[in-house]
């Protein structure tokens, strides 16, 4: 079995950690290994932006995991414990929900059915968004050096740190702290 984790929830006191199992806590399995043991290559592996709930404390990052299918032969892929698919993960204390998984065929542009196991043809490309995790407390009360950082780092997007935080800031992470000051003083 290969680990496509989702992030965790917020605390009241720490932001969600990004791409991990809950509850056992599993480390993330590197693809070489998950390479080495099924005929598929890893094509892209990354965090999702704007996937871990706002909040004071930010949800864990959900990722983004596409793999392409190698042998001569049709693979199974059996999905599991991915009812978050459906039901996204909420917030607690006013925190917003995380983002939706999803699982798809790029390349079809098809969605998957989360709980059924389908069969894959060779040369086929599949994709695994994780779901983020919800956030904890007021968006607005997150510190705007945190989003920032957020901002700067990729796991929000200037459109998001606006829309999600009343907070102005550029893809650096660079804050304008007037036009933040107004954005919070609508809310």
């Amino acid at each position: 079995a290969y680990l496509f984790m989702g992030g965790q929830g917020a605390t009241l006191v720490s932001d969600g950690h990004s791409t991990l199992t809950m509850p056992d806590n599993c480390s993330n399995v590197p693809i070489e290994v998950m390479e080495n043991r099924a005929p598929v290559v890893y094509e892209q592996k990354e965090f999702l932006p704007d996937s871990g709930g706002p909040g004071r404390f930010r949800g864990g990052l959900g990722q983004r995991v596409t793999a392409r299918v190698l042998a001569d032969w049709p693979i199974l892929f059996v999905p599991s414990s991915l009812g978050r698919i459906m039901h996204p993960c909420v917030g607690i204390r006013g925190g917003g929900t995380g983002g939706r998984g999803r699982l798809f065929f790029p390349d079809m542009g098809e969605d998957l059915h989360p709980r059924k196991t389908v069969q894959v043809a060779p040369g086929t490309r599949i994709t695994v968004h994780a779901p983020g995790g919800g956030g904890a407390g007021d968006p607005f009360e997150r510190d705007p050096a945190r989003v920032s950082r957020d901002v700067a780092l990729g796991f929000v997007t200037p459109d998001a740190a606006r829309r999600d935080y009343g907070v102005a800031c550029d893809a650096a992470g660079n804050v304008d702290a007037a036009a933040t000051q107004a954005l919070r003083a609508r809310q």
